[in-house]
């Protein structure tokens, strides 16, 4: 499914393109390929209401409408995937999320230096920084919000994956 959006004011309409059992790619426009069945592609128009739409739902989108949410409790929130809510890269993203919580044995620098070295000149030095420092926030949040992390008597289990010098991954079953 595709979504092309106009807005004016609260309404948002979109326009989608479905079709039949047979895919083929024929035109890739905006970020969003549509698909034509071997004789026909069928657009339908949907009009809907919403304070917020959010395209993505991964978990900079979840998180931005969770975000929204909570301060504006009487506002409408809209969420679209281009397949279906499960469907995202964060579904997909190896590994967990790196975030420095033993600062006995790591640190925001060390991490900082760390992702610089990965990013082998192609990460923005102040961006680093900021996601950095807000890596602990961000992960109180998360388990706020009920997200489970593998933890044992003496914390999370911290895994350690290439790019790292210090264990620092946080995840679940080793499927986050």
């Amino acid at each position: 499914m595709c979504f092309y959006e106009t807005q004016h004011a609260r309404k948002v309409v979109f326009v989608y393109a479905i079709s039949g059992a047979r895919n083929y790619p024929i035109k890739r426009s905006h970020g969003c390929r549509l698909f034509a069945h071997s004789t026909h592609v069928k657009f339908e128009l949907m009009s809907l209401e919403t304070d917020l739409l959010i395209v993505g739902t991964g978990i900079a989108g979840l998180s931005c409408a969770l975000h929204f949410a909570e301060s504006n409790p009487n506002r409408s929130v809209t969420l679209i995937s281009k397949r279906n809510i499960f469907e995202t890269n964060t579904r997909y993203a190896q590994g967990g999320i790196a975030v420095v919580t033993d600062f006995l044995r790591d640190s925001f620098p060390k991490h900082k230096s760390d992702t610089l070295r990965a990013g082998d000149g192609l990460c923005d030095p102040f961006v680093v920084d900021f996601v950095v420092r807000e890596g602990p926030e961000r992960l109180r949040e998360l388990l706020g919000w009920g997200v489970s992390f593998d933890q044992d008597k003496k914390g999370f289990h911290l895994g350690k994956e290439g790019g790292h010098s210090a264990s620092r991954i946080v995840h679940y079953k080793d499927r986050s």
